[in-house]
C-alpha cells in the first residue's frame, strides 16, 4: 500500500480511497493527540508537515463573519513566496471545504489581494516584504503565518518553525485576539505560545 502523505493525497496516489478532507483531518489529530508522530517520521518533509497545519487550521481556527466578503464567502490561502508549498497546498485544497465555505488558494501579489486572505503565509525567504505585507493587512482578520520565529518577531500571529525532526507552530495569543480570530484550545496546547505574560 502507497505511503499515505499530504504530497501523495495531493497527487492522487492509487489505493487513497478516503476523501483528502477525511485523510488530512486523521492527520491532523495525529499532531495534535500526538505531536512527535509525524515529526519523527523522517519520510516526512517539512514542506508536507507545513502543508499539513496550513490545511487544518481551517478546522482549528475561527474567523469573524467580517472576514468573509459574504456569508457564503470562499475560505482563502495566499502564499507568497514559496512556489512549491503553494503548488502542494493548492491540490490538497482542491474540491475540499469546511463549514460550508470553499477553500481555495489565492494568486495574491498585491496589497488588496493580501487584504482579502483568511490566512497569509510569507515564506522566510520573503523577509524583505514581511514589513509591507504586514502594514496592507494591519488591523484586518487575516492570520498572518511564516516559517520562522526571526521574520515572526516583525509582528506575525503565527509561525511554523522547525524544532528538530519536527514542525510547531508559535502562536503571538495578543497579535490573534486583537484581530478578532480565535484559536482553539487544542491548537494552543500543541503551540508555543510568546507574547505579553507568555514564556518565550
Amino acid at each position: 500500500m502507497p505511503r499515505l502523505t499530504p504530497q501523495s493525497i495531493a497527487n492522487g496516489a492509487p489505493g487513497t480511497r478516503l476523501g483528502r478532507r477525511c485523510v488530512f483531518a486523521l492527520w491532523g489529530l495525529l499532531l495534535i493527540l500526538a505531536p512527535g508522530w509525524a515529526g519523527a517520521d523522517e519520510r516526512v518533509s517539512e514542506r508536507e508537515l507545513r502543508a499539513v497545519y496550513l490545511y487544518n487550521f481551517s478546522a482549528f481556527i475561527t474567523w469573524p463573519d467580517s472576514a468573509f466578503a459574504s456569508g457564503e464567502g470562499d475560505f482563502r490561502y495566499c502564499v507568497l513566496g514559496n512556489r512549491a508549498l503553494g503548488k502542494l497546498l493548492a491540490g490538497v485544497l482542491e474540491g475540499e471545504s469546511v463549514q460550508g465555505r470553499a477553500l481555495r488558494l489565492v494568486d495574491a501579489t498585491q496589497p488588496a489581494q493580501w487584504r482579502q486572505c483568511q490566512l497569509l503565509y510569507v515564506d522566510p525567504d520573503m523577509s524583505d516584504m514581511a514589513s509591507s505585507v504586514l502594514r496592507a493587512v494591519e488591523g484586518l482578520p487575516v492570520l498572518t503565518v511564516t516559517g520562522s520565529r526571526e521574520v515572526m518577531d516583525q509582528g506575525f500571529m503565527t509561525a511554523l518553525v522547525r524544532q528538530g525532526r519536527r514542525v510547531k507552530p508559535v502562536v503571538h495569543r495578543q497579535r490573534v485576539q486583537a484581530a478578532g480570530i480565535r484559536i482553539s484550545s487544542k491548537l494552543l496546547r500543541l503551540s508555543i505560545l510568546v507574547g505579553d505574560g507568555e514564556p518565550d
